[in-house]
Order: C-alpha cells, then sequence, then structure tokens
C-alpha cells in the first residue's frame, strides 16, 4: 500500500528536494497554477506554484521513507 506525505522545503527549494527523491525512488509531485496578466495591452502568462514550499510524495516502503526522510531534515 502506498502513502502519500508532504515535506515542507526552504522557501524557492522545492525542485532541488524534488530531483533528491527522485533519485532515490520516490514519485514527487508539485502542483502550479497559470495566471493571465493584461500588461500594457498584452496578455502575460506567469506560472506560479500551487502550494509554494510543499512538494508530495508518494511512498510504498515505509522504511526507506523513515531514513531518507531523516536524511532530508
Amino acid at each position: 500500500m502506498s502513502e502519500w506525505y508532504i515535506v515542507r522545503t526552504q522557501p524557492s527549494d522545492e525542485e532541488n528536494v524534488k530531483g533528491f527523491l527522485e533519485q532515490n525512488g520516490f514519485e514527487t509531485k508539485l502542483f502550479y497554477r497559470e495566471s493571465y496578466f493584461r500588461k500594457e495591452g498584452k496578455v502575460t502568462t506567469v506560472t506560479r506554484k500551487l502550494f509554494p514550499n510543499y512538494l508530495f510524495v508518494i511512498s510504498v516502503s515505509l522504511v526507506k521513507s523513515y531514513i531518507i526522510f531523516i536524511l532530508i531534515s
């Protein structure tokens, strides 16, 4: 059975933590949202994180999860 975890990261460090966890066999999710702004007559698209400083992680092995999360802390 797999379990989902939420990992709180340092500001703007989600991508680094995501890479580390994926190298160690975890499936991770970062959620983004697109916002559209009109500026000087042009429409600009801005992509931002939906949950800044948080990363969603799924793990099958609880023991492996515990060891990796200790290393990150």
